[in-house]
């Protein structure tokens, strides 16, 4: 009788991708998908180490299905799989096996074998991403095209737990572009760490447009209808890119530009490499070479030394952009990273403060942004159906709740927007 798995994904997009690439590992080793962890033989655990919360969530997760009454194998992988964590709970036999995301295309032969992994592997495999993925749905998919970071912003772990910035080749990542689309995809998402880097790792770190000719190549695919691609860094954010995203239809009007702190002071003790100025220009840049454009932003809240009037640039940073979205983060400190040798003097009350304070700046701003909406006819694409309704997203990826069949879920369909919320949007389905 064949084994099962279970897949517990934490993290951003690229977790989610590896997950897929887990899933058809196994898949392909002949165990079988268990739609739970409690009915599971075996449960990998794709971890996050973005923030504290994050790995406090995996930490729970692990140590709560080793006390169940029918414990699984336990596998360990993701960004929080390092000597810290193995050696936390390893030795109090919490989990099994713990394998970096590269080396998990062995995982079958430990499981078979079905022993525990005395040691952390220390070799690497750039290999993995070269598995062809379980997607999750037929019509929306990532793509990872890259994997790592070089960029050290003093906060960050990824270039610990993820290493430096490998590039996948464009032959392969244009094949397996070119398969999901004649597997029925039709959204498209190329994921990186810092994407729009991609190819720098070729050129001594020097960005010689490889990004933008990956992106034109992948947009000549027509049954592409949808492409977006994240996370941007501003600093790679060439003129070169802007135009093609506002010259090809099928590149989505959707730039997500992670500006992380107002002040830029912050901003340099954050060693990302631009000032609020610097933002400021690109962003009027993005607005006049993309028509309708959609953009997004990462920021985090109560960085070491953060004053309240640096905070307060930060508010007006967004009063300035009007961003369509944002993700608030308050800081906390993470291992091995240049800020985490700073004090931590911004308490969590205020960090909390300030955070509510920025949401509810950013819910008027959406909220405005999304009433101006309401009576047009938009094209949206259904990706699900919850709570008795489907919920579609526009090209700026803001959610539409409507009235219609399960049938409609993968269809690109024109509604008409009836009602505005800080948070998404009611629409009717129009006829063709």
């Amino acid at each position: 009788m064949a084994r099962t798995f279970h897949i517990i994904t934490f993290g951003c997009q690229m977790n989610h991708a590896d997950s897929e690439r887990i899933g058809a590992i196994l898949l392909n080793s002949g165990l079988k998908k268990s739609k739970t962890s409690k009915s599971a033989d075996v449960v990998i655990i794709n971890s996050c180490s973005v923030r504290q919360m994050a790995e406090d969530r995996t930490y729970g997760k692990i140590t709560e299905l080793a006390k169940s009454k029918k414990r699984p194998r336990i596998v360990a992988t993701g960004c929080l799989v390092s000597d810290k964590i193995w050696k936390k709970l390893l030795g109090k036999g919490r989990f099994d096996i713990c394998l970096p995301i590269d080396r998990m295309i062995d995982l079958p032969k430990y499981l078979f074998e079905w022993k525990m992994i005395n040691e952390l592997p220390k070799d690497k495999y750039d290999h993995y991403l070269q598995v062809i993925p379980q997607n999750t749905n037929s019509f929306s998919a990532y793509l990872p095209i890259m994997t790592g970071c070089n960029n050290f912003c003093s906060y960050c772990a990824v270039p610990y737990t993820r290493g430096r910035e490998v590039s996948r080749p464009k032959t392969d990542i244009i094949a397996e572009a070119e398969q999901l689309a004649k597997d029925g995809c039709v959204e498209l998402t190329l994921l990186g760490q810092n994407v729009n880097s991609y190819g720098n790792d070729w050129h001594e770190g020097k960005n010689e447009n490889d990004f933008v000719d990956l992106l034109r190549q992948i947009s000549d695919i027509a049954e592409l209808k949808r492409i977006y691609f994240i996370s941007s860094h501003p600093k790679d954010m060439s003129d070169e890119l802007i135009k093609l995203v506002g010259e090809r239809a099928n590149l989505c009007n959707y730039i997500h530009l992670p500006i992380q702190a107002g002040s830029n002071e912050i901003i340099r003790k954050m060693n990302r490499k631009y000032t609020r100025e610097d933002y400021l220009v690109l962003v009027d840049k993005i607005k006049k070479w993309i028509p309708d454009v959609t953009i997004t932003t990462d920021l985090i809240v109560g960085f070491p030394g953060e004053t309240r009037e640096q905070f307060a640039e930060s508010v007006d940073i967004f009063e300035r952009v009007q961003f369509d979205m944002a993700f608030i983060a308050q800081y906390s400190p993470r291992p091995k990273t240049a800020a985490s040798k700073l004090e931590d003097d911004v308490s969590q009350a205020e960090k909390k403060k300030r955070k509510y304070w920025l949401n509810e700046v950013l819910g008027k701003i959406i909220l405005a942004k999304n009433k101006k909406l309401v009576g047009q006819i938009i094209d949206v694409l259904v990706h699900k159906y919850q709570r008795g309704r489907l919920v579609a997203y526009t090209e700026g990826l803001k959610p539409v709740h409507l009235e219609g069949k399960k049938e409609l879920i993968g269809k690109l369909i024109p509604v008409k927007i009836t009602k505005a919320m800080d948070w998404g949007l009611e629409g009717e389905i129009r006829k063709n």
